[in-house]
């Protein structure tokens, strides 16, 4: 899998899957790694691997054994949040994060532009230019 193929925000479970794949190879300090945490919907993908590594215990050692010997406490917190929607349906999870994170990331990047003055805030008609104070 390539690091592009990461990327793809359609891509869940191959993320899940190649984050598995790094645990198990003890290759988990690459940024392909990174990425597959890093696409909004890495809840979900830290979910899948803990309902992964519950079933099968040399994925629970490996993923324990790059967090010192001790599986993540938080990722376990975070899989009890979770623990109500089915395993099958967290792609829908993935999905629902990626919007919620892409919308507030939107409204944060327009407050920081219009706090700048490089946009018009809600008050300003962009016809008219800024508004005086």
């Amino acid at each position: 899998m390539t690091s592009r193929q990461l990327y793809n925000e359609n891509a869940f479970l191959a993320r899940v899957n190649f984050a598995e794949k790094c645990f198990r190879n003890h290759q988990t300090h690459t940024r392909a790694m990174d990425t597959c945490f890093e696409m909004y919907d890495g809840a979900a993908v830290v979910v899948a691997l803990v309902r992964r590594a519950r079933l099968d215990g040399a994925l629970y050692g490996a993923i324990a054994s790059d967090w010192s010997d001790r599986f993540p406490a938080e990722w376990l917190d975070l899989e009890t949040k979770y623990s109500h929607i089915p395993t099958e349906r967290l792609v829908n999870l993935a999905r629902e994060l990626r919007a919620t994170c892409y919308g507030e990331s939107a409204r944060r990047g327009a407050a920081f532009l219009a706090g700048a003055g490089l946009i018009p805030t809600e008050h300003t008609d962009m016809r008219e230019g800024p508004s005086e104070a």
